[in-house]
């Protein structure tokens, strides 16, 4: 489960650095506003983040205090919570088929686990981005019936994934919001996709 919502987090951050990666002037409040109505779209819930640093140059990214709150219903204050995330992208990879990431870094990610009856906080917002891919690929397919079908597709090397001082919490409705928390070992990848000349985002996700 937390490597699903690692995921989630990567892949919002991943999807709004490739829509704007060609664009030049401040970017930050632009990649900031698309985080913050972007996400709640995907997850069913409020998105908020404090800070967004953006180099376009050096294709360095860079955000602080990333909150993903609750779907409704839920008591707890926040269902995902990150101190802070850095991305560093090889600038050039970006106009070639493989894309070649330097450096991902995920600071104090904190995951929310609450229980209610039949279900989870957690498992409401990936029941939230399920829907929301599922239509999202549905309107791709209508389009891709319309046009010529695309030969291969962006492929992607990372040579170092880390994730450290992460921690779950576990809550229930009926705690009204109290929960426990269970700190988590660091979690260190190298050279996801190297072996293959590349993987796919969902692969390397």
């Amino acid at each position: 489960m937390l490597k699903k919502i690692i995921s989630v987090v990567v892949i919002l951050v991943v999807v709004v650095l490739v829509v704007l990666a060609l664009v030049i002037n401040r970017l930050d409040p632009i990649v900031k506003t698309a985080m913050e109505s972007v996400g709640p779209k995907m997850l069913g819930a409020p998105v908020t983040v404090e800070k967004v640093d953006f180099s376009v140059l050096r294709m360095r990214f860079e955000l602080d205090n990333l909150v993903v709150g609750n779907p409704e219903g839920y008591n707890t204050d926040n269902a995902i919570s990150v101190g802070k995330v850095l991305l560093k992208v090889r600038p050039l990879s970006l106009f070639t088929s493989k894309i070649h990431v330097e450096q991902v870094l995920v600071e104090d990610p904190a995951i929310t686990y609450e229980v209610g009856l039949g279900n989870s906080n957690i498992g409401t917002l990936m029941e939230n981005v399920n829907k929301f891919t599922s239509k999202e690929g549905e309107e791709k397919e209508e389009q891709k019936a319309e046009e010529k079908p695309e030969e291969g597709g962006k492929k992607v090397v990372i040579d170092e994934v880390t994730v450290s001082g992460g921690k779950v919490r576990l809550s229930a409705k009926i705690l009204q919001g109290v929960a426990a928390p269970i700190p988590l070992p660091t979690i260190s990848l190298h050279d996801i996709g190297k072996e293959k000349d590349g993987a796919s985002m969902i692969e390397a996700t």
